[in-house]
């Protein structure tokens, strides 16, 4: 985590699953923009693992539904 920019923007939480990852971001004070293809595990995530993330529904196959510039970092873990 120590190898992320500055917090200026949101980290981008590729294939975000549950949320953990998305959880520990958050907690630490980071804005965070979790996305997950599986909608169930988006919505879990967005509700009970991390709440205070941002969740987005999309296929990492097809271009991002972010603007460019819109994002800090992006980190894929697991």
């Amino acid at each position: 985590l120590s190898a992320l920019p500055p917090p200026e923007r949101p980290v981008l939480d590729l294939a975000s699953g549950y949320g953990h990852f998305s959880h520990t971001l958050a907690a630490g004070g980071r804005a965070v923009v979790g996305l997950e293809q599986n909608a169930h595990q988006a919505w879990v995530a967005r509700h009970y693992v991390a709440p205070g993330a941002a969740f987005v529904c999309a296929d990492t196959d097809r271009p991002l539904p972010f603007r460019d510039g819109a994002l800090g970092a992006a980190l894929c873990s697991d």
